[in-house]
């Protein structure tokens, strides 16, 4: 009984504060939409499975996971570039070329013909091509805005 008022609390928590993200970002759709649409996706979803769930999410955090550990190493280095726009677009723009070769791969669409023009990158065997991207992403954006950069630094 315990875990279950647990998880109901948590889930209330979830809707509630998705819903109010959500309707401060669109205002025109009512707080109350959101919640109903929320809390209707939340039990579909519950009644899929657990199969049928892990084969929808699979593909999605593969994709999702490369470009949310970019974005964390990024924000640990953020006060050396400046917080350059560049820096973070160029390395996600470059990950994100392999995290959606990964995540098509994780859906099973047909991705060997990518493999010649992905494959140079080390680690990429082991479906962690996107390091070495990213790191030169980071460095291309960083030489990008350079000028910038700079400026900032004697600014500050």
């Amino acid at each position: 009984m315990i875990v279950a008022l647990a998880c109901l609390t948590t889930a209330i928590g979830l809707v509630a504060a998705c819903a109010q993200y959500f309707h401060e970002l669109t205002p025109a759709v009512s707080y109350r939409a959101y919640v109903t649409a929320l809390t209707l996706f939340s039990f579909v979803m519950s009644n899929l499975g657990l199969n049928a769930l892990i084969a929808v999410s699979v593909p999605v955090l593969t994709m999702l996971y490369p470009l949310a550990i970019v974005l964390v190493v990024l924000s640990f280095f953020h006060r050396f570039f400046r917080g350059s726009a560049k820096v973070y677009g160029m390395a996600l723009l470059f990950t994100g070329v392999f995290s959606l070769y990964d995540g098509f791969k994780a859906m099973g669409v047909e991705t060997a013909w990518l493999e010649p023009l992905l494959s140079w990158a080390p680690l990429f065997s082991v479906g962690l091509g996107w390091v070495v991207p990213a790191l030169i992403g980071a460095v291309l954006g960083f030489l990008i805005d350079w000028p910038t950069v700079v400026n900032r630094k004697h600014a500050a």
